[in-house]
């Protein structure tokens, strides 16, 4: 895959995007002028957009239904020792959506939103799937919550990559589990 140089965009177009009327349009130039590249030199992806705009939900949607393909110039991989990286092995199962519940249950945590942001920012394509659920409070009501989909396609390369960091983390997740489990025996 031929990995997209953003300095080969002039300076001229930098300023005026660095002009235009905030954040928000700056990020799509980049995405629009990623996407012309692309097509220019006829390859086979589009440009991940992994931007919330006004705090809209990213959806499928957002993607022309169409998976980016992402390889390892495109994202950043988390700490292995860390709950972004405990998330993001969970997101690698394909087809798996997963809700704070279901993240809570597996790591005693229920950050999973914020975590969710964090890889967005190191490029990782993860979708909001909205869904409510009955609670079972005293007086019932429907609570509202969202469950997030990994939604790309991967290179040869990072797909390779990506094996290697799953292995990493459940050993992590394993060696911890032994070591929680000998510490309450003792």
């Amino acid at each position: 895959m031929e990995l997209i140089n953003y300095q080969d965009i002039d300076q001229d177009t930098q300023e005026q995007y660095l002009l235009s009327d905030g954040l928000d349009a700056y990020l799509d130039n980049r995405v629009a002028e990623a996407s012309r590249i692309i097509v220019e030199k006829g390859l086979n992806a589009i440009a991940s957009k992994v931007i919330r705009k006004g705090g809209k939900h990213i959806t499928k949607e957002d993607y022309s239904d169409t998976r980016p393909l992402l390889g390892s110039e495109n994202v950043k991989f988390p700490r292995i020792k860390s709950l972004q990286a405990r998330a993001l092995r969970r997101l690698f199962k394909i087809g798996r959506k997963i809700s704070h519940r279901d993240f809570d249950a597996e790591t005693n945590t229920y950050r999973l939103a914020g975590y969710v942001g964090f890889l967005r920012d190191k490029g990782w394509a993860i979708i909001d799937h909205p869904d409510s659920a009955l609670t079972n409070d005293f007086v019932p009501r429907i609570a509202p919550f969202v469950k997030y989909e990994l939604y790309a396609e991967f290179t040869p390369e990072l797909a390779e990559r990506i094996r290697a960091f799953c292995r990493s983390v459940d050993d992590f997740e394993s060696k911890a589990t032994a070591k929680h489990g000998n510490a309450k025996a003792a």
